[in-house]
């Protein structure tokens, strides 16, 4: 989504590992950083795929990665099944309307040229064959099991059941059979919207429970989220739709910003939000790849409002991303000593 010098924004992503939940989590055996880390590789070869189709390029040489990062998160947690047909959608999606372009500049090209060869047709079809090829890694290094789980038992996830907004999409055992929905004491009557908010909030009322426990029920994703990151996604998401992210010009602002590797990554982030289990999407540790949205709209905005060329906005942007930094240290810091 972002090309920026890494120095830039190299601390807004270190500040994912200093997140409460990150820290608590590190001391047992839980694997939802893990599943995290593979959700977020993925966000992000997705993104830069998408920004170099943009450019009519194919990238070929990501292609083990990508498939491997998708074939590692469809296989760490039941609903990492959903990326598979979100992520191959995504990029068929792109590819057709990339084509269609070039199938159109081809044809005002036929016109002021006598000799012409056509390359939309070819750039479609090795388009589909850099999809395929993705799957076939993503086979290798994480879906076997879900295609012999496919041909033996008819369901990639069995024997667990995957729904999808409240549809079911593969049947099986309910996993709240298995795993109850994990309320916070209190919460049992609540909204499913409540206890997120809550969450979110960083359970203020338990705050000292919420980003120190060993497994919290509520809280623990850390104030950076709430004071950085919801913002940044805002403001980045509105200027998109009123079409107003042009590439920076002055020396040190963001160079470029892609709406459609944003809109994809919201798109997956919120597909697999809603994929969750019901009533399980508020325990941050299941959550925790949101920072994969987050955290890169952050790295951008924050850029921005430093580099302003206006006072007030510099000023109050630099007071804006000090304040969210300081406060997911502090917090990373009570974790540590606590």
């Amino acid at each position: 989504m972002i090309r920026r010098p890494p120095r830039s924004t190299l601390f807004p992503y270190t500040t994912l590992f200093r997140s409460p939940i990150n820290i608590v989590l590190s001391l047992t055996t839980l694997i939802d950083p893990a599943v995290a880390s593979c959700y977020i590789a993925l966000f992000a070869m997705v993104a830069f795929i998408l920004m170099k189709i943009g450019s009519g390029k194919i990238p070929w040489k990501i292609v083990p990665g990508v498939g491997c990062a998708l074939g590692l998160s469809i296989s760490s947690k039941g609903p990492g099944i959903t990326l598979l047909p979100l992520v191959c959608g995504i990029l068929l999606i792109v590819f057709a309307i990339m084509s269609r372009r070039k199938m159109e500049e081809e044809g005002r090209k036929r016109h002021k040229m006598r000799s012409f060869k056509p390359a939309s047709e070819t750039f479609f079809s090795k388009s589909l064959l850099f999809i395929l090829l993705i799957v076939i890694f993503m086979t290798i290094s994480g879906g076997y099991w879900h295609l012999r789980n496919w041909i033996y038992r008819g369901s990639p996830v069995y024997p667990i059941g995957l729904a999808l907004a409240g549809h079911t999409v593969f049947p099986g055992i309910a996993l709240d059979t298995v795993h109850p929905p994990p309320y916070a004491h209190g919460t049992e009557e609540w909204s499913q919207t409540r206890r997120i908010l809550l969450s979110w909030l960083d359970n203020l009322s338990g705050w000292r429970e919420a980003i120190t426990g060993k497994d919290p029920k509520s809280g623990g994703l850390g104030l950076l989220w709430l004071l950085g990151c919801v913002p940044a996604i805002i403001v980045l998401l509105f200027q998109i739709g009123a079409d107003k992210i042009t590439p920076g010009r002055g020396r040190g602002r963001m160079e470029e910003v892609s709406g459609v590797p944003l809109i994809a990554v919201f798109v997956m982030t919120l597909t697999m939000f809603f994929a969750m289990p019901a009533d399980h999407n508020h325990k941050i540790r299941y959550v925790l790849w949101i920072y994969g949205l987050g955290l890169p709209c952050f790295a951008v905005v924050a850029g921005r409002v430093w580099n302003s060329g206006s006072k007030i906005l510099r000023r109050s942007g630099i007071i804006w991303v000090c304040l969210s930094v300081a406060v997911i240290i502090f917090e990373g810091i009570y974790c540590f000593q606590h």
